[in-house]
């Protein structure tokens, strides 16, 4: 697991990436920057609450407006 990866909570279904790790813990934010969780990486290898989606998106560290643009960019061509 690295910055950048997506993972779908699949209690609530929205998609999480990988902000930042430190240690143990990790923090996820959700892909319209609304939500943040902050979790043990332990928790994320639990299938029946995560699913690893890939690491489709740019890290953040290249800039959160880069990456809600290319988010947008890919959901609508999920619905096209």
């Amino acid at each position: 697991m690295k910055e950048g990866d997506i993972f779908e909570n699949l209690l609530d279904g929205m998609e999480y990436v990988v902000k930042n790790i430190v240690n143990s813990m990790v923090v996820l934010q959700s892909i319209k920057g609304d939500r943040q969780i902050l979790t043990e990486v332990e928790t994320l290898k639990i299938k029946s609450f995560y699913q690893e989606k890939g690491d489709n998106f740019t890290p953040f560290r290249q800039g959160l407006g880069q990456l809600l643009q290319f988010n947008k960019r890919k959901i609508s061509d999920r619905k096209g």
